[in-house]
């Protein structure tokens, strides 16, 4: 078996470059060519992220941190770790953090350090988000990290949630290069809350629980000022910009900010800034403000406030979409203010106004779908809310209240003026898609609604429902004008869990628990026939010439089924857990699953190929929907991250050829020229590589063991 695949550019006569192959024995003319080595199976391995279109949502947060250049800053959750282009609010990376996000920080040369609550300490690279090193495994409880200003060192403040043990009241200093101990700090009694070094590095402060401050020399450790803030569990500690000053604050009921003068300890002003909670406060990069964040839901009380660092009088405050704060961060140039909690918001610091808001779903998107002429996208999450999205950029239209419950399906009705979404609270609404105005809501209690779909071609949509959330189970067809019932259908033994129907309206899939589907025909609802499926079934799609039955099982398979005789036509494998979600490309050439692995995969509908396997930036994956138009499918996550990203274009089989015992399978579309060349190097390709011209000469070499494998080369798609 001795075969190279070689790369080499080509001019056309107008002198743009060409990719292709040269053989002595055969050559073809092709399109954006992806060849396939085939020894005696196929083995696809593919690590990549979607071709992303964009991306909304996910803007909950309990940290904020610019970088020092201003243009990026990133945002920290219980499940993430985000990176944000400053000038428009854009998300750029999504990483996936083991536990909760207790600080995030920049070093002064741009890395990312992020301290998570299992003593986990991570640096991420900022331009493309990848994780460079961990420190793991060092304390029971991170509470708060610091970086010093050259980088050098890490600071760590552990303790436990709230009893006595060895590691409260500790801070911890580490090398920043290696995770080794450099020394270890204590001085308080109970958990260490926040911790930062001051901006020539030569002093560490941190507040504790018990409401003592103390403030350390870093080069030996000499404990310097300590004193007793009087308030408990002290929620920051932050250097002004020169040095001279330490900001402290916290409290519950009456939450403080404290002034300190660095060289002495003496207390310069106190003020109450929060009837409530506070948790974060930052100085301005001139430090002539201080800006803090807190509240707490129902209480009124302007969770932004901008305070004078001279003499702690307030300057004003600001009023956000939500209830509190949980974190402020000025931009490096001063001019403007990001606060993080149920949205993201950017503030102008001259007059307070808002300038733009990040918001999304505050929690899982559990349902997503595309209004039938393609322009709009409905996303519904477990925060009871439906938003709708321009289709074709992310551009936000409407948020859509009155559902009080988890979105479990929404559906548009053929003229997409309106859009209908129920959820697990039995209520069904209806909105106007224009202004966001409710048409009618509807009570189905106590049949909870399990799941919902709509029909391009009839006036109603049908909703799977349970008694109270549990058996037994019926399917409802009602009108989109009104929500009123007009016909119920019974048979299913156990919970319906998907919903759809047939391209043409005439039959309506059902896919249930019970580990069958059922077509009923429409709009009647006389039962057609029942498909056995040896798995609970969790999702069912039709194929856009009506023909054919996708389902997605509990088994982590994906099954097709012909329409009608219901025999069966193939399985895909690949998933390692429950199918989430499964949906047709429009022309019907290929098929997109989500499944409970944190996976999405594109198979080719005609024999089962698995073409790509999506494994970053796809997360735990809620819900799938596909455009009818176009190749843009979307998902949504637990994050609270609605991703709109473009299917690859499927490519047809051209040849089978044989070159010195290794048989080539090519694939293309029109319109380049590519040819293969024979060599003597055996070459054992298992990963993937995105050819450019800049690129497509790298050679990529696996030579050990005899393994059957394949290689793709891929270039990106054009429209």
């Amino acid at each position: 078996m001795d075969a190279k695949v070689k790369q080499v550019k080509t001019r056309t006569i107008n002198g743009a470059i060409r990719l292709g192959w040269r053989t002595g024995k055969f050559s073809f003319s092709l399109g954006w060519l992806v060849i396939v080595l085939l020894l005696r199976s196929t083995v696809l391995k593919a690590e990549q992220c979607p071709e992303i279109v964009w991306w909304k949502g996910g803007a909950g947060t309990d940290a904020v941190a610019f970088s020092p250049d201003g243009n990026v800053f990133a945002t920290a959750d219980s499940e993430t770790v985000k990176l944000w282009r400053a000038s428009d609010g854009r998300l750029l990376h999504t990483r996936s953090i083991t536990s909760s996000a207790s600080s995030i920080t920049f070093t002064t040369n741009g890395t990312l350090v992020s301290g998570s609550y299992d003593g986990t300490v991570r640096f991420w690279q900022v331009p493309d988000g990848n994780l460079s090193w961990v420190i793991t495994n060092q304390f029971p409880w991170l509470r708060a990290i610091a970086v010093s200003p050259n980088g050098s060192l890490v600071a760590c403040a552990s303790g436990s949630p709230g009893w006595p043990s060895e590691y409260d009241g500790t801070v911890t200093l580490l090398n920043a290069s290696d995770g080794s101990l450099v020394r270890v700090l204590t001085n308080g009694t109970m958990s260490a809350t926040a911790i930062m070094f001051s901006p020539d590095g030569s002093l560490l402060a941190a507040t504790f629980a018990d409401s003592m401050v103390a403030v350390w020399q870093v080069s030996d450790g000499t404990l310097q000022h300590v004193w007793n803030d009087g308030y408990a569990s002290d929620a920051f500690v932050t250097f002004s910009p020169d040095g001279q000053a330490l900001l402290t604050g916290g409290g519950s009921d009456y939450a403080y900010v404290k002034l300190r003068r660095v060289s002495d300890g003496q207390q310069l002003w106190v003020s109450q800034a929060y009837a409530t909670e506070i948790y974060s406060a930052c100085f301005s990069p001139d430090g002539n403000m201080i800006a803090t964040g807190g509240g707490r839901a129902g209480v009124a009380d302007p969770a932004i406030k901008l305070w004078n660092t001279s003499d702690g009088s307030l300057l004003y405050s600001m009023l956000t979409n939500g209830s509190y704060v949980a974190a402020v961060s000025f931009a490096p140039d001063g001019a403007t203010l990001v606060s993080g909690s149920v949205s993201i918001d950017f503030w102008s610091v001259t007059n307070g106004t808002q300038l733009l808001t990040l918001t999304g779903h505050n929690g899982v998107v559990t349902a997503a779908t595309f209004s039938w002429d393609g322009r709009m996208v409905a996303s519904g999450g477990s925060d009871g809310t439906v938003r709708l999205w321009q289709a074709t950029n992310g551009t936000p239209l409407q948020t859509l209240l009155g559902l009080q419950g988890v979105c479990t399906g929404i559906a548009f009705p053929p003229d997409s003026l309106t859009v209908v979404g129920g959820g697990n609270s039995a209520r069904v609404c209806c909105w106007h898609t224009s202004d966001g105005t409710q048409v009618w809501a509807n009570s189905t209690y106590p049949w909870q609604i399990t799941c919902l779909a709509g029909s391009c071609s009839n006036e109603f949509f049908a909703v799977g429902e349970s008694f109270y959330g549990e058996l037994p189970c019926q399917i409802e067809l009602r009108r989109y004008s009104d929500g009123q019932l007009i016909n119920t259908l019974t048979g299913h033994s156990n919970i319906v869990a998907s919903v759809c129907f047939s391209p043409d309206g005439m039959v309506l899939a059902s896919g249930s628990q019970d580990q069958t589907v059922r077509l009923w025909q429409m709009p009647d609802g006389n039962a057609l026939r029942t498909i056995p499926v040896d798995s609970a079934v969790t999702a069912v799609a039709f194929s856009p010439d009506g023909t054919l039955i996708a389902t997605g099982g509990s088994n982590a398979l994906v099954r097709i089924w012909r329409v009608a005789d219901g025999g069966f036509v193939r399985t895909f494998t690949g998933h390692q857990a429950s199918i989430i979600s499964v949906a047709f490309s429009p022309n019907g050439e290929s098929l997109i699953s989500a499944g409970a692995d944190a996976t999405l995969r594109v198979w080719r509908l005609c024999d089962g190929t698995l073409l790509t396997t999506y494994d970053s930036e796809v997360m735990q994956t809620g819900c799938l929907a596909m455009a009818p138009n176009a190749r843009l499918f979307a998902y949504g996550r637990q994050d609270g991250v609605l991703v709109a990203g473009r299917l690859p274009a499927i490519l047809d089989p051209l040849s089978l050829a044989t070159s010195g015992g290794m048989r080539f399978l090519l694939y293309g579309l029109v319109g380049q020229n590519y040819t293969v060349q024979n060599s003597s190097d055996l070459m054992h390709w298992i990963d993937w590589i995105v050819v450019t011209p800049t690129n497509g000469c790298t050679v990529i070499t696996d030579p050990t063991g005899y393994v059957p494998s394949a290689k793709f080369y891929r270039t990106k798609i054009p429209e």
